[in-house]
């Protein structure tokens, strides 16, 4: 299932530097649980006003088969590591989100790549 969650300026801002936030200037981001990742992924339909520039994505309105558009890809950017060896970028989720189901694309390096028609799971948070 979607939760629903306010986007702040910054992801470890105080109680108090959310509460000086104008609703307004929030994001609205869709929270909901990838069990090929075991973790938590985000759609974001709304930018924060002041943030990074991030992606938005398009949403259908409807919490009970939720649409996102496009496609959400997870990635470790390509870097340097401490050696100063070039590190490729690498896919680490890649899913689309239609009409509530989960469909895993093919580059998803973990078990659910390819697979389709994945009902959305309860967060266990």
């Amino acid at each position: 299932m979607m939760k629903e969650w306010p986007a702040y300026l910054k992801h470890d801002a105080s109680p108090e530097e959310r509460a000086a936030v104008p609703e307004e200037d929030m994001g609205i981001d869709y929270w909901f649980w990838c069990e090929g990742c075991e973790t938590n992924h985000k759609f974001r339909t709304k930018a924060s006003k002041g943030s990074n520039p991030q992606p938005v994505w398009t949403f259908n309105g409807n919490m009970e088969k939720p649409t996102f558009g496009p496609s959400l890809r997870y990635f470790h950017p390509a870097h340097k590591n401490p050696d100063g060896k070039q590190i490729a970028e690498k896919t680490t989720c890649h899913l689309f989100l239609e009409d509530g189901l989960l469909r895993y694309l093919d580059d998803c390096p973990h078990i659910l790549a390819g697979k389709s028609k994945i009902p959305l799971q309860e967060m266990p948070w």
